[in-house]
């Protein structure tokens, strides 16, 4: 008999869980915990911690330990462990503390390559994020495996406690991340109407907003440090154990009024600048935490507000919210999210355990025999002689139903009998067809013998069949995330987006796109054939979303011949219940065929957290932008990003901290997604305004313009003024035409391309496959600039953009190479 297994693979904790197909057992830690904190520490002598000991000895060094690394998956982050300075990916570290605690079954278990194990990953997390957790399952040994989205796991542990049919929220705030998602039940049937969430919320943000708001205030009044000193080296020991100390507090929060944040000298071994040695013994109450909950109610609540939007339903219509995740213990945030969104809370669900008990419960129901994460079958059939018999496989109601059905009309009687003990289950006389219900009185499987004989004949025919009660049948499970290719609309260079994948989609979802190429393409040569994918809600321009990264075809792929331009590209793709994406090709022409190969890499979407430079330079420019919007459209959307904005540039300002720097990020998509739903509620005015806007930059330097780039672009204006006089879609198409040449002029500018390089310079982690090249281009850089050779300078900016590992628009949205080949 198969082993289910659940891991919840959390930011700050983990938990394992098991389902024999009646019951789940949380197993416990080396500490007899039901949770594992997710810390990995390496001492002096290279051995290694994992869990609570871990957790424990990582304030005091944090060059030896690695903490908060689901949060930093997708991510070119790296931690430096032992004395060896081994550096460890955040895939790595996630794949180490996933073979620990796959160690906590037993080890029959563990061999067994029936062993079956779901993995939960936020709804909130991208592409890139999905893959690193795929690849940390496949590093840490595990066989099989799925990703399942942290929503869906919740509600399969909510049904454990026989919830009445209702309509329900689920509220799901982990300790870096938050999933929201509305389900129903009806029938022993659940439906997941819609879910959303944000990747960077949750009580790690908690945090980090007390260690900013109360902590250093009070070390700054009691101790001789210097301003910022939480970013200085020397500090770091200090930051890391008030961290530590602040979660304990927080913690105890849960259950008192209010509780204090102590370390003492031995544990921050840190003196200040006078020599004095620094300790921690400060109260945190529950009005101080009063503004940073307020703060998170109304983030998550706007996410709960569309989610059920999307859905076309009203909080009236909710019957319960159900609150899951370690901060959901807080009691003031349940009872205010509950007064925001006007939704009573529902039932109480262990909210450290919970995901990872409804991860194995969901294991049970997949078909683990197919390649994609499908589920089982809820209805099957078989035949005994003459007779069809359909019957319930799987259904979560105290009685199964099996219908059998002759054509011959002759009279027959069938009897289903209990293959445990042999009783008759049911029975019945009949002659087209007949329906037989057979008691199923609690969770697991039952099997039956269906006999049916035929007294005319005196033939009796007889089959076996197994049906299993489970707690619920999943009907849908929505995409959480758009999903898009960004190809070419022709050979002018105009791009497009080509949806494989809209929010709220049901998965799985298996489709096929036909593309052309837009170039040649030789087998066995350098060359590929390349589209870009990306992932969110803002439909136009789509590189405004979030990159995940690119999909190659080489040319080293193809065992002969040519691809022509225009030739069709076949493209196959598949996205699973957990929102993992598959992509496939066929190229007729050269009788190429990859159905199962994944061109799709997600590497080149790694964020870059080596500094916050292309942050601070996308944050200036749509804090103008908005100012130029708010003369002509008030919008309170408009105010909310302003106010994101700011407090994204004055953080970034102060901390060049990855875990900052990512927030940050995070937040400027929310900020962006703000400005592209203004955009669409009041059309006619922003047209107006990026008109206005891309005509002021051509003005500038239009004495640089080419003449038929002048003509062209005067032209381009008569027909964007008639557009947007005519509502045209035409508008946004002669809109990027007016871009091209105005930044085909600005190329010509020296300022200008002097500019681009010092964006390239100031984003080295953008290089890490190509170290020693970019090194040898910023020094001949500098030395263009220097001796103002800017011929060559433009040589040296076009070669670093070449090796730039990551094409992200918030670096780059002028950049002058194109990094699509493929016509959509």
């Amino acid at each position: 008999m198969r082993t289910y297994v659940g891991i919840d693979l959390g930011t700050t904790n983990s938990v394992v869980c098991t389902y024999d197909g009646k019951e789940t057992h949380v197993l416990k830690s080396p500490d007899q915990n039901d949770v594992t904190p997710s810390a990995i520490y390496v001492d002096r002598r290279g051995h290694r911690f994992i869990g609570r000991k871990a957790f424990e000895m990582a304030p005091g060094n944090d060059k030896n330990s690695a903490t908060l690394f689901k949060r930093f998956m997708g991510t070119n982050r790296k931690y430096s462990l032992g004395e060896g300075g081994t550096e460890m990916t955040p895939e790595e570290c996630s794949a180490e503390l996933l073979r620990y605690l796959y160690h906590y079954l037993p080890e029959e278990v563990q061999r067994d390559p029936e062993t079956c194990t779901v993995i939960t990953v936020p709804a909130a997390f991208n592409q890139v994020k999905k893959e690193a957790t795929l690849g940390a399952a496949k590093r840490a040994g595990i066989g099989k495996v799925r990703l399942m989205q942290e929503p869906v796991a919740a509600v399969m542990s909510i049904l454990k406690k026989n919830e009445p049919e209702r309509l329900f929220l689920v509220y799901d705030l982990g300790g870096g991340t938050f999933d929201v998602s509305l389900a129903e039940h009806a029938a022993g049937r659940v439906s997941l109407l819609a879910q959303g969430g944000r990747e960077m919320c949750g009580g790690r943000d908690w945090d980090l907003r007390v260690f900013e708001g109360l902590v250093v205030p009070w070390l700054h009044e009691r101790f001789d440090l210097p301003v910022n000193f939480e970013q200085r080296e020397e500090y770091a020991r200090l930051r890391r154990v008030s961290l530590f100390a602040v979660e304990q507090a927080k913690i105890a929060l849960s259950r008192e009024e209010s509780s204090l944040i102590q370390a003492d000298e031995d544990m921050i071994h840190t003196q200040d600048q006078s020599g004095v040695e620094i300790y921690l013994d400060l109260e945190l109450s529950r009005r101080d935490l009063d503004a940073i909950v307020k703060d998170t109610v109304e983030q998550t609540s706007a996410v709960a507000r569309e989610v059920m939007k999307n859905a076309g339903v009203e909080p009236s219509d909710v019957g319960r919210i159900v609150f899951v995740g370690g901060p959901t213990a807080y009691q003031p945030l349940q009872d205010a999210v509950s007064e925001e969104l006007k939704i009573p809370r529902g039932v109480q669900v262990n909210p450290m355990t919970a995901v990872a008990e409804g991860a194995c419960i969901y294991a049970e129901s997949i078909d683990w025999d197919q390649e994609m994460s499908g589920r089982k079958e809820s209805f099957a059939s078989c035949s005994a002689g003459n007779i069809k018999i359909n019957y319930e496989a799987r259904t979560a109601k105290e009685k199964g139903k099996i219908a059998l059905v002759s054509e011959d009309g002759e009279e027959r009687v069938a009897r289903v009998f209990r293959e445990d003990d042999g009783s008759e289950a049911a029975s019945a006389v009949f002659r087209e067809k007949a329906v037989l219900e057979v008691s199923l009185p609690d969770i697991g499987e039952y099997a039956f013998r269906v006999s049916v004989l035929r007294p005319a004949a005196g033939e009796e025919s007889a089959e076996r069949i197994v049906i299993t009660r489970t707690l619920a049948t999943v009907q849908a499970i929505p995409a959480s995330h758009s999903v898009a290719v960004r190809t070419l609309k022709n050979l002018d260079g105009d791009t497009k987006a080509v949806y494989l994948v809209q929010v709220n989609d049901p998965l799985p979802k298996i489709g096929t796109v036909v593309f052309r190429a837009g170039q040649k393409l030789m087998a066995g040569s350098d060359g590929a054939l390349v589209f870009t994918l990306w992932e969110g809600e803002i439909p136009e321009p789509i590189e405004e979303n979030r990159y995940i990264g690119t999909c190659r075809i080489p040319g080293s792929a193809l065992p002969d011949g040519v691809v022509q331009t225009g030739d069709e590209i076949i493209c196959e793709y598949e996205m699973d219940e957990s929102g993992a994406l598959r992509l496939g090709v066929n190229i007729p022409s050269v009788g190429y065929s990859a159905p199962t190969a994944n061109f799709y890499s997600s590497s080149e979407g790694e964020e870059d957290l080596s500094n916050g430079v292309w942050i601070l330079k996308e944050a200036n420019r749509l804090l103008q932008r908005i100012a130029e919007i708010q003369q002509q459209i008030s919008d309170i959307r408009l105010f909310r990003a302003h106010r994101n904005l700011v407090r994204i540039r004055q953080t970034v300002q102060k901390s060049e901290d990855p875990e900052t720097i990512q927030s940050a990020g995070s937040m400027l998509l929310d900020c962006r997604k703000d400005l592209a739903y203004v955009r669409r509620d009041h059309l006619k005015e922003m047209r107006r305004l990026d008109l206005d806007h891309v005509c002021r930059l051509f003005e500038i330097v239009r004495s640089k313009a080419d003449p038929v780039d002048t003509a062209a672009f005067d032209n381009l204006k008569e027909s964007a003024e008639i557009a947007i006089r005519t509502g045209s879609p035409d508008f946004e198409t002669i809109l990027k035409k007016m871009d091209r040449i105005t930044g085909r002029t600005q190329w010509n500018v020296d300022s200008y391309v002097e500019l681009h390089f010092y964006g390239l310079e100031n984003t080295p982690g953008a290089f890490e496959d190509h170290k020693e090249q970019y090194e040898k281009l910023r020094k001949e850089g500098r030395k263009c600039i220097d001796i103002g050779d800017y011929g060559k300078l433009r040589t040296v900016v076009n070669q670093m953009y070449g090796i730039r590992k990551t094409r992200q628009p918030q670096v780059d949205s002028e950049q002058m190479l194109e990094d699509v080949n493929v016509i959509g």
